[in-house]
Order: C-alpha cells, then structure tokens, then sequence
C-alpha cells in the first residue's frame, strides 16, 4: 500500500452514524452541525473496511488506526434547515412557534 501499487483504493467510514463509500478526491454531505471550519483537515477514525482490486481490510467491527489513514478536509459549509418547535397549552389559546437552526 505504502508503494502505490495497488490500484484505486476505497473505504467505508462512518460519519456521525452514517456509513460512506469513499475513494480519493471525493465529496461527501454530510447532515450533521460539526464544528469544524472551512479548509480544516479531519482524520476519520471510524473506517470499516479498506480495500483494492487485490485485497480487502475487513474491521470486525473496525479497523485499528494504526493500520488505516483517511483523512478528509472541509471544503464548503452550508447553514442546516431551520427547525421549528411549536409550544401549546390546552383550553388557554396560548401557542407559540419558535424557528432556530
């Protein structure tokens, strides 16, 4: 692997309890408030399986970090959809909508 003769290498990761299929130079949405900012670099620690055309890295249920490194940078963050919450007190025409994100 160190050499780069293994062809197109993949991983499976996991993000905020979402599983990925990544390879290099992919994008990925993510749909979490993380608080990270543009250009920082991530060390996704969560990896599953790696693999090639030849091999496969099979984690059971991970893999060990010192075995696999897929490290990912922000490129673009978005504001999340507004979220409403709505309070209503019965028999006492009292509601209220509140809107936050």
């Amino acid at each position: 692997i160190a050499e780069n003769r293994t062809g197109r290498l993949f991983a499976v990761v996991t993000i905020h309890g979402k599983q990925f299929k990544v390879t290099p130079e992919d994008l990925i949405l993510v749909h979490a408030d993380m608080p990270v900012d543009i250009g920082d670099s991530l060390r996704l620690e969560k990896v599953l399986l790696v693999g090639a055309r030849d091999f496969t890295l099979l984690g059971r249920p991970l893999l060990d970090r010192g075995l696999v490194r897929v490290d990912a940078t922000v490129v673009e963050k978005t504001l999340s959809q507004t979220k409403r919450n709505f309070i209503f007190i019965k028999r006492s025409r009292y509601d209220r909508h509140f809107f936050y994100r």
